[in-house]
């Protein structure tokens, strides 16, 4: 059956399915949950010639997500806009012998840029983990240079567009980017970049009204400083060593809206030596932006090398982030450093910060 069948089929199932689900009665809630279904169809980046030969492929999956709603007052006057938190399990093909399918779980942070009665817009940004079914073998599959082991973490960048049938009935589509990688754990490790646009259908299993903004609300500025460091491990080029990564970023944060902020600041960057002539230090700095989502910030930064080591493929890198933010001074957070569309390594992160 061809994969654009399939895609039509499970998006007819979902239409009869979920008008089923919670039909009884609940107060008026909060913090309402949502249950979406979903079918995605992509497009394949091919970022390397040396995976040219997937150029063209389409994966396709089946998604299903489990979403909170934050809509209380105080909820809305900490983080400026409705938020969301979800968790989303899909199975996709990647509709190519060589790649196989994946099982995957995210975590995701969305803010509404709009909310209409009827009509509604927002940005998604989401991390997890994926159990892969084929990955490279010298042997019997050795042209697969994208996944070489069998969990890997995928990342997710996305708006979303809601149209509300009914008060708890509405269809969504989804347009995302989306990389899947080891994080650099081993080797090869090229990883895949995909285009994305999804459909589905989602219904609330609460009764809720939305809250007004009160756009006399009084904030105040947040200017801080970070010292966060990193570990990871990573595998080298000769699939043999496994050398330790240690990170350590300066950042300063500058808040310019309710969700959004400028930062900027320098990195060190510590990759194990484990070849003559290897150089262990890499330096640069950078400038990026950060959504504020309550106590989450999600990062975008791009920078430039003072100092390269080794290992970097060019004079430019990025920085993805998904932080979370203590009361007092503490922060944690997963970090994915990148060259381009090839990842270098996938870091958990701890660190301090101390508001100026």
């Amino acid at each position: 059956m061809a994969p654009f069948k399939k895609y039509n089929y499970v998006i007819l199932l979902l239409a009869c399915l979920i008008p089923a689900i919670g039909i009884s009665q609940v107060k008026l809630s909060e913090r309402p949950d949502f249950i979406t279904v979903s079918s995605m169809y992509g497009s394949f980046q091919v970022h390397t010639p040396k995976i040219d030969k997937y150029r063209g492929v389409n994966p396709y999956s089946f998604e299903l997500e489990w979403s909170r709603w934050y809509l209380s007052r105080e909820a809305l006057e900490a983080s400026g806009t409705f938020s969301r938190l979800t968790l989303r399990l899909g199975y996709t093909d990647f509709n190519h012998p060589d790649l196989g399918y994946a099982v995957q779980a995210l975590a995701s942070v969305e803010p509404f840029l709009l909310v209409r009665p009827n009509f509604r817009l927002s940005l998604k940004g989401g991390f997890g983990v994926t159990s892969l079914s084929k990955i490279y073998h010298p042997q019997t599959n050795p042209d697969n240079l994208i996944f070489s082991s069998h969990i890997a973490f995928p990342l997710s960048v996305g708006t979303g567009f809601y149209y509300m049938v009914q008060p708890r009935l509405g269809l969504k589509a989804e347009a995302s980017f989306r990389h899947i990688s080891n994080g650099g754990l081993s080797q090869p490790n090229l990883g895949i970049n995909y285009y994305a646009l999804s459909l589905g259908l989602e219904y609330a299993l609460n009764s809720y009204e939305l809250p007004e903004k009160n756009r006399d609300v009084q904030w105040e500025k947040e200017n801080r400083f970070e010292l966060v460091g990193g570990f990871t491990l990573k595998e080298d080029t000769s699939h043999v060593n496994n050398k330790s990564v240690a990170m350590l970023i300066a950042q300063r944060f500058w808040q310019t809206s309710r969700i959004n902020g400028i930062t900027g600041g320098i990195m060190l960057d510590y990759q194990e030596a484990t070849q003559p002539g290897d150089e262990a230090l890499s330096s640069g700095i950078f400038a990026g932006h950060e959504f504020l989502i309550g106590r989450f910030r999600f990062g975008q930064q791009m920078g430039v090398y003072f100092l390269r080591g080794t290992d970097p493929l060019n004079q430019l890198f990025q920085n993805y982030y998904l932080r979370w933010h203590s009361k007092r001074q503490w922060l944690w957070g997963v970090h994915l450093k990148a060259h381009g569309h090839v990842a270098d390594f996938l870091a958990f992160q701890v660190g301090l910060k101390f508001n100026q």
